[in-house]
């Protein structure tokens, strides 16, 4: 069966929250797309807009406060924004898996681990409560769980982080969903642990299931990654194949990111260079390009007009002025 439209597909996305101090624009009119079989990577700083970007694919972000100003969400050709609360529960955990961030805080600290796993296994399937703890317990054995029988009648808080993290695993996998979210699953891992969960990852998705991984580890996206989409201020600023974000990346604050990756070559006593700076506050984003405080290339137009995105190739774009040959001549910082 060849398939015709993209697995995920969204278009001119806005998310806002409404707080005491204001509006916040948390996504800004974002477009990416995401196909079957495909891991695409979701990078950039602490409060980018990455994690309520994953969120909103499966309306998980609270509403109020937060509110999808207009845009599209397709999943499957179908748009998820426009489906009712019963209709979007039945794909939730079935279709669409989630991993989030924090396990210690996602999986209920009330219930034993057994009896999570066999409520999720049958909201959506037909089995009873045998052949649903039947297939849970093989699941936590499938995960790398030592001792799974016995682990079914532990509560979360009796596991390390990373067991804990491998329940969500087996949470968001038992389904076998056609999209997996991972919203930076290792943040609270020791490396050897974070390889060992990335590994499982890979090796228990589907071949046909597609992937989209929030992190600010560009390590982790060269080593999960077929694509990578680069996001700053609540905006989309670079997309593109693995291997052109990595050998030409088109954005300054793409360069800045892979300039701050560790490597074994460096040699002792250098410092990593890093980008000056912070990200501007989503109450009130500067004019203009919003990296231009903190950009080496800025010029006087960057100050006071937003870049459109331009594309570099069939697979890769990136919204700079830099990347418009006039604008080339006569910029300072180069």
């Amino acid at each position: 069966m060849i398939m015709t439209e993209k697995l995920l597909d969204i278009k001119n996305l806005t998310v806002t929250f409404k707080t005491d101090d204001g509006r916040v624009l948390a996504v800004d009119d974002l477009s990416f797309s995401v196909d079957y079989g495909e891991t695409v990577g979701l990078v950039g700083e602490s409060g980018a807009g990455k994690s309520v970007t994953a969120m909103s694919i499966p309306r998980l972000v609270p509403s109020p406060p937060s509110q999808v100003e207009h845009g599209e969400i397709r999943f499957k050709g179908r748009d998820l924004l426009k489906m009712n609360i019963r209709d979007m529960r039945k794909i939730r955990g079935k279709e669409i898996g989630v991993i989030f961030q924090d396990p210690g805080t996602a999986l209920s600290p009330l219930h034993r681990v057994g009896n999570q796993l066999v409520e999720a296994l049958r909201m959506h399937r037909n089995l009873s409560f045998k052949e649903a703890w039947a297939t849970a317990e093989s699941w936590l054995a499938n995960v790398k769980i030592p001792d799974a029988k016995e682990r079914m009648f532990v509560y979360p808080h009796q596991l390390s982080g990373g067991m804990q993290q491998r329940v969500m695993i087996a949470m968001a996998l038992i389904q076998e969903p056609d999209l997996m979210i991972a919203d930076e699953p290792t943040t609270a891992l020791d490396v050897t642990i974070q390889a060992q969960v990335f590994n499982l990852i890979r090796d228990m998705k589907k071949n046909d299931s597609a992937m989209l991984l929030i992190t600010h580890d560009m390590g982790v996206v060269w080593e999960m990654c077929d694509r990578v989409l680069v996001m700053y201020a609540s905006q989309l600023v670079e997309e593109g194949l693995k291997d052109e974000i990595f050998s030409h990346p088109a954005h300054p604050y793409t360069e800045g990111l892979l300039k701050s990756i560790p490597s074994l070559g460096a040699g002792t006593g250098k410092r990593l260079p890093s980008i000056r700076g912070q990200v501007p506050s989503a109450l009130d984003y500067p004019k203009g390009c919003r990296f231009n405080d903190r950009c080496p290339h800025a010029f006087d137009r960057c100050e006071k007009e937003s870049p459109e995105s331009v594309h570099l190739s069939k697979t890769h774009r990136a919204s700079c002025f830099l990347l418009v040959p006039e604008q080339k001549e006569g910029t300072h910082g180069l």
